[in-house]
């Protein structure tokens, strides 16, 4: 989720001010939690990203980051029904989770941070990704994180509201290859 999440965040070290276009087939993103005190993970399948980087400026990025929440993989098909849930994702009536950022952060070397909001499930809450970014030519690779509170978005409620099975933290993952788009 999230990163949901984004982590499709390109933005970086001085090139052209340039939009860019996901790889889908070359990026990643993936979640992981704790289930009954012990690791797990999962992905999302499909997600797209619009990320428009201006070199000179940084702040003045925009990135919109979003995940299709059917496309969940939580390695068997019950568990990725379940997810679906109202009590989790609702993905019927809320199909995708969105993460829009306007202007990044440099951190020094190629290290940025992008701050932003998440919708989830209607519900807004403020993000931050984390993430380094590497272009060479025409590509962009980025891979970064974020660590979010899964019930600040609603996520696991009745008996999931509590740490008993499923854990309140969800580190997102990203790995994102994206094409500049010629101007």
């Amino acid at each position: 989720m999230k990163a949901f999440i984004a982590a499709l965040m390109l933005v970086a070290t001085p090139v052209t001010a340039s939009d860019w276009q996901l790889d889908r087939e070359a990026s990643h993103l993936g979640f992981a939690y704790q289930q009954t005190s012990a690791p797990a993970e999962g992905q999302f399948n499909a997600f797209d990203a619009e990320i428009s980087f201006d070199p000179a400026d940084p702040t003045a990025a925009k990135i919109r980051v979003v995940v299709d929440l059917a496309s969940i993989d939580l390695g068997a098909k019950d568990r990725n029904k379940i997810a679906a849930d109202p009590i989790w994702f609702d993905s019927s009536a809320h199909s995708e989770a969105v993460f829009t950022a306007s202007g990044t952060t440099p951190l020094g070397g190629n290290r940025y941070r992008a701050d932003g909001i998440l919708a989830i499930k209607g519900i807004d809450k403020p993000a931050t990704l984390d993430f380094t970014l590497d272009i060479d030519g025409d590509t962009a690779h980025a891979v970064g994180n974020t660590t979010l509170a899964r019930l600040d978005w609603d996520l696991g409620d009745g008996q999931y509201a509590s740490e008993r099975f499923i854990g309140f933290s969800v580190r997102v993952n990203f790995d994102i290859k994206a094409e500049r788009i010629a101007p």
